[in-house]
């Protein structure tokens, strides 16, 4: 999958910029998923 090391450069700044679409795409969904459980757990903490 990854490019040889000797040609640096462009190849890892692509694969770094895909890694980071995709770390921001999975905290997206898990923060759509699970914000109503955060805030009612929150108000669960907050009610006593």
């Amino acid at each position: 999958m990854r490019p040889p090391s000797g040609e640096g450069g462009r190849g890892s700044l692509i694969d770094f910029a895909l890694i980071l679409i995709l770390f921001s795409i999975v905290i997206v969904v898990i923060v759509v998923l699970l914000g109503p459980a955060i805030t009612d757990f929150l108000s669960r903490l907050v009610a006593r």
